[in-house]
């Protein structure tokens, strides 16, 4: 039989061979080395399948591609799998698809080579470790699926004998820590680290991955975000970081990611846009921050020339739009803040500037009017399931209905309580729009000592005049539709009190108090290290100060007699939050200043806003004396500061 065989295979061998020699035009005269090795190795297979005969499919898989020649294995539920890595070997040359799922395969010792194999999954196994032989080698495996395992640790190099992968999927697993150059995988485009435990990123994870084009880390428990964790990543274009803990963005984090086009930041703890952050992305296209903490989005705070699409829904926490909110997103096409069920203040200028929007999702918000210069140029908005007021809603709706959807499910209140859905606007008896204060915030406000605070007002209709009088009995009129907010650059002590906005429309008059209570900072001060002619001072990262061009601040060392002895200025922006005092004296009080001006000349000339002393007995490193240390911060204004203070900006 073998015989019959090799003289049928020298035969079709001898005929391609003669055929090629008639197209080249040149005689077959002998078989060389290389043809002799090409027609034994074809031999050897041929025998190889015809000893297996017709091999039968595994238990529990279904295979595709012949009975001889699987191209293709399902398997699921494998009772014995290294009985089944045996049963595999015999199709370890032709075998391109392979799926061993819910199969309680923890060892891979014994799984075969497989120099064919294109896509891979081993998927709800109890896989903790890729301990396939080192000798082993996958050259053609481009996709590895192994969600829902026991991974806990990436090593280094776990996945070298895949070198042409492109897809890599570990989510669903426990993993905690990612070894330097874990993935050193030149190839790769896809990452997929989803629904584990990371909390944080190694600076060398993604250095040798030059290709990677989308990464998913998604459901972990990252905190903060550096610049280092995606230095290496420049080809990236699509990135998930939702559903994790960031708060705080760190030293440009995104610097590198010039060709990003899509970042999700949704389902985070970030209570500010990180502003600067993000302008380092200049070809973003899609940005999804919603379920976050804002609570407002100021005027200009987005900046994105290329950005077509923002996904800001279930912002909980948001409750006011300003003007200009948006205005530095010209190519803005489509926005999202659906379910931002405290969103209470819209700007009618907050979309001003974007010529190009299409569609604006406001569904399930807390709004009571509708914008009528957002509605005049875009082509369509959701309203729906908001606390409408028909009198102050029936002139927008007559005159832009054409560019509202979910008429059905866009409902208001009339004066007597009445639900109307806005398609029978035209049944409406005439209703007059109350004038009633808008209060996002509600009637109390709280702030930090030190930080930024706008205290918000805004009227329903653009014949309303908004009167403001401070806790000081000052009174201020705002004679236009678009109300500035009383802001306080840096709140004091003394900012405390009762804020009332009154609107004035003809005859009525209407005024609301809004009672603002600051709050002292949690400021914590200790020695962070003390040696012999030495001491390093630090504290927390509790000052809450925002305008930080026209604030400064100054260390001061002082004797024991009180007397300066030392001054320094320090930088607000320093993220360290520590100084290293050189050349210390024993007996020494050390005071921490803060201080607010725009030329500061003198630290004598400040007036005092906060200041809080921590004693703290510290041993001096070669010296057996003990010395009594004095930390103080100290917050100060400028005498004339508080003109510096003033109500500016717009709603």
């Amino acid at each position: 039989m073998f015989i019959t065989l090799f003289d049928s295979l020298l035969k079709e061998f001898v005929n391609h061979r003669e055929n090629e020699s008639n197209d080249n035009g040149f005689t077959l005269c002998t078989i060389d080395v290389s043809d002799l090795a090409l027609l034994i190795h074809g031999f050897v297979h041929s025998v190889m399948y015809l000893e297996m005969g017709d091999v039968a499919c595994p238990q529990n898989c279904n295979c595709t591609g012949g009975l001889e020649r699987w191209t293709s294995t399902v398997c699921s539920g494998v009772g014995k799998p290294d009985e089944l890595f045996t049963q595999l070997k015999g199709q370890q040359l032709t075998l391109l698809n392979l799926s061993l799922t819910k199969s309680s395969i923890s060892d891979l010792t014994h799984f075969p080579t497989m120099k064919r194999l294109n896509f891979l999954d081993l998927s709800n196994n109890c896989i903790s470790i890729f301990n396939i032989p080192p000798g082993n080698s996958f050259p053609s495996l481009r996709q590895l699926i192994v969600r829902h395992n026991h991974f806990t640790v990436i090593e280094r190099d776990a996945f070298t004998m895949f070198p042409a992968m492109e897809l890599l999927d570990l989510s669903f697993n426990f993993i905690g820590k990612v070894d330097w150059e874990a993935f050193r995988l030149y190839r790769l485009k896809q990452l997929i680290i989803a629904n584990n435990n990371l909390t944080s990123i190694n600076e060398h994870m993604l250095r040798f991955m030059p290709s990677l084009h989308y990464l998913d880390l998604s459901h972990n428990n990252l905190q903060l975000i550096k610049s280092s964790y995606f230095f290496f990543a420049q080809r990236l274009k699509e990135m998930n970081l939702s559903h994790n803990k960031i708060k705080t963005f760190i030293y440009d984090s995104f610097s590198s990611l010039y060709q990003l086009e899509v970042l999700d930041l949704s389902h985070n703890n970030m209570e500010i846009i990180p502003s600067t952050d993000l302008r380092q992305l200049v070809s973003l296209r899609i940005l999804r921050m919603g379920a976050n903490r804002f609570k407002r989005i100021v005027n200009s705070e987005l900046r994105h020339p290329m950005l077509h699409e923002i996904d800001l829904s279930y912002s909980l926490e948001l409750r006011v739009l300003e003007q200009f909110a948006f205005s530095q997103i010209p190519n803005l096409h489509t926005i999202n803040l659906s379910y931002s069920k405290s969103l209470t203040y819209l700007s009618p200028r907050a979309f001003i500037k974007n010529t190009m929007l299409y569609s604006v999702d406001f569904s399930h918000c807390a709004l009571e009017v509708l914008p009528d210069q957002l509605l005049s140029f875009v082509s369509q908005g959701f309203f729906d399931h908001n606390p409408l007021h028909c009198g102050c809603v029936v002139k927008s709706v007559a005159k832009y209905i054409s560019h509202l959807r979910n008429l059905e499910q866009t409902t208001c209140s009339s004066a007597k309580g009445v639900l109307r859905s806005i398609a029978t606007h035209a049944t409406w008896a005439s209703e007059e729009c109350r004038p009633e204060p808008v209060l996002p915030f509600g009637e109390s406000v709280e702030a930090t000592i030190g930080e930024q605070c706008s205290i918000y007002c805004a009227s329903r209709q653009p014949s309303d005049i908004l009167l403001w009088r401070l806790p000081n009995r000052t009174d201020i009129s705002t004679e236009n539709y678009f109300p500035s907010p009383v802001r306080l650059d840096v709140v004091l002590a003394e900012d405390e009190g009762e804020y009332r906005c009154a609107v004035k429309r003809e005859q009525h008059f209407v005024y609301r108090t809004i009672r603002l209570k600051v709050r002292k900072p949690a400021v914590t001060l200790y020695v962070l290290e003390v040696g012999s002619h030495y001491v390093t001072v630090s504290w927390n990262a509790s000052l809450p100060v925002h305008s930080k061009d026209r604030v400064h601040f100054f260390l001061v060392v002082r004797d024991e007699y009180g007397m300066k002895s030392r001054t320094v200025e320090l930088s607000l922006y320093n993220p360290w939050h520590t100084y290293n005092i050189m050349k210390s004296r024993m007996n020494q009080s050390i005071s921490v200043e803060i201080l607010m001006s725009s030329t500061p000349s003198s630290v004598d000339t400040f007036a005092g806003i906060y200041e809080t002393q921590l004693e703290i007995s510290a041993q001096w490193q070669m010296s057996i004396e003990s010395s009594l240390m004095t930390f103080g911060i100290h917050l100060s204004l400028p005498m004339e500061g508080r003109a510096l203070q003033k109500i500016h900006g717009s709603m």
